[in-house]
């Protein structure tokens, strides 16, 4: 039987879960998609793989999400409001002294006259 390479586009995190799946189950991402497409063309559908990738790759997806939620979280957290109040009472407090030194200069000046 002759055979060829085929090649397709695919979202990164959906082969990932499929590659960690085939794995789980002994086999390789590349026998499943041939098994695949052999029942396929057979007829011969097995309509349980597909709701068991499916279930694995949600759970998959539902993990990275999570993952990166708790990621994002802990950024936001670690921006405390205290830093963030000290932050802005130094540029106050810059902003100040520079007015008061050109009301000190503007005195100085109409005194002058």
């Amino acid at each position: 039987m002759e055979k060829i390479l085929a090649t397709f586009r695919i979202d990164v995190n959906a082969w990932e879960a499929f590659k960690d799946l085939a794995a789980k189950n002994d086999t390789t991402a590349t026998a499943l998609l041939t098994e695949f497409v052999r029942q396929q063309v057979s007829g011969n559908i097995d309509t349980h793989i597909d709701s068991h990738i499916d279930s694995h790759i949600d759970t998959h997806i539902d993990d990275n999400l999570a993952n990166r939620i708790d990621t994002i979280e802990e950024s936001l957290y670690s921006l405390s409001t205290f830093d963030l109040d000290a932050h802005i009472d130094k540029l106050l407090d810059s902003r100040l002294d520079a007015i008061r030194k050109e009301m000190v200069e503007l005195r100085e000046k109409l005194n002058a006259r």
